[in-house]
Order: C-alpha cells, then sequence, then structure tokens
C-alpha cells in the first residue's frame, strides 16, 4: 500500500505540475497568436499594396501602395524569421476575410479605387496598432513584445499616410468640377 500511495502522489504532483503551466502555456500561444496573425497581416498589406501601385489613379495612392510593399516586405521577413526561431508555424496565406477585402478592392478603378483603397488602409491600420499595443502591454514573449514595439511606429505612420489620403479623397471628390466647361449660374 505504501507504494500506491505513491504512484497517486506523484501522479497528482505530475496533474498539479500541468495545471500550474497551463496558463504559461495559453500566454505564450496568445503571443504565437498574435505572431501568425501579424504575419498574415503583413502579407495582405503587401498585395493590397501592391494592387494600388497597379490600380491607383493617383501618384498619391500609387507611392503609397509602393511604401506599404516595401515596409510590409520587410516587417514579413522579420516576423517569419522570428516565427521560424521561436519554432512558430509560419502561415502561408493570407485569410479568407483578407482574400475576400482584397478581391474587392480590385474590381474597383479610378477614384473610386483610390477612396476604398484609403479607407480600408485606415482601417486596418488602426486594427493592427491596437493589436500591437496590446502585444506590447500584454505580451510574455520578449523577443515578439520587442518586434511588436519595433513595429509600431511604421504602423503608425502608415495610419498618418492612410488619414491624410482618405482626407484628400474626400475633399477631391467634393471639389466643383474645374474642367472649363460653362456653369449656369442661376
Amino acid at each position: 500500500m505504501n507504494q500506491t500511495m505513491r504512484r497517486l502522489l506523484s501522479g497528482s504532483a505530475a496533474i498539479a505540475a500541468i495545471g500550474l503551466m497551463a496558463p504559461l502555456a495559453a500566454q505564450e500561444s496568445g503571443d504565437a497568436k498574435f505572431l501568425m496573425d501579424a504575419i498574415r497581416d503583413n502579407m495582405a498589406e503587401v498585395k493590397i499594396g501592391g494592387l494600388a501601385e497597379m490600380h491607383g489613379s493617383t501618384d498619391a495612392t500609387r507611392d503609397y501602395g509602393k511604401m506599404l510593399a516595401n515596409d510590409h516586405s520587410k516587417a514579413l521577413q522579420k516576423h517569419s524569421a522570428l516565427a521560424k526561431q521561436k519554432r512558430i508555424a509560419v502561415p502561408t496565406d493570407v485569410t479568407a476575410e483578407q482574400k475576400q477585402a482584397y478581391d474587392k478592392l480590385a474590381k474597383e478603378s479610378g477614384s473610386s479605387f483610390d477612396r476604398e483603397f484609403a479607407q480600408a488602409m485606415v482601417m486596418d491600420h488602426q486594427k493592427a496598432i491596437a493589436a500591437y499595443e496590446k502585444e506590447t502591454k500584454g505580451g510574455r514573449d520578449k523577443d515578439i513584445v520587442d518586434l511588436a514595439k519595433d513595429t509600431l511606429p511604421t504602423l503608425e505612420e502608415h495610419l498618418e499616410h492612410a488619414q491624410r489620403l482618405a482626407g484628400n479623397e474626400i475633399r477631391t471628390s467634393q471639389r466643383p468640377d474645374t474642367s472649363g466647361a460653362p456653369h449656369r449660374v442661376e
């Protein structure tokens, strides 16, 4: 009976140890989820940036698209390298939602594309900044938290550009016709 008690006690100790590790494992998976989501977001921004380079009707839209593609390509490399180092599965494609947003935007053209693109980039970057800020405050993995901190300024810069672009698109769409055609004044 003494040996049976020891087995029971050692089994109980193992169960207790597993219970203590569960919250840590869950938090680590939160860091991993953040990193995987960030990788997918970077892939989506590279694709949408390339789309803006091709479909933008203004230099400002095309230039912003090029900046997005370049900056998010660099971020994608850093995020993917860290995921590999941490033995976190590196996503190979964007989410279905991101694919749907891309496809919807790809159907637009002219000033409609510029407007929809700018609005989408404002929303995407607001969402990304919130996720990165959450990771910097609540993440457990120092390397992932540091990457989030290092990436935030670029995301904030992208948001500012998107907001300016969206503001310009709104003003442009509200400008009176300056084509030189005669206007009837009553």
